[in-house]
């Protein structure tokens, strides 16, 4: 999860040492913050809705390209 205060990847020891080791990590989960703001939703409680799966792929397609 990715928001305006930081994301759930700072926040894990194994993401770091793979950050440190120079991998490219991606954690999918949820739905964007944009959303679950706007719908009053909990992004940290969508995991597998519709929206969040079409954000997974849209993030995946993304590192894919890039």
């Amino acid at each position: 999860m990715v928001s305006s205060n930081g994301s759930q990847t700072e926040s894990y020891d194994l993401y770091k040492y793979l950050l440190s080791l120079g991998y490219a990590v991606v954690d999918m989960a949820g739905m964007p913050e944009s959303y679950s703001i706007r719908l009053k939703i909990d992004h940290n409680s969508c995991e597998g809705s519709h929206v969040a799966l079409r954000t997974y792929e849209a993030g995946y397609k993304w590192v894919i390209s890039n």
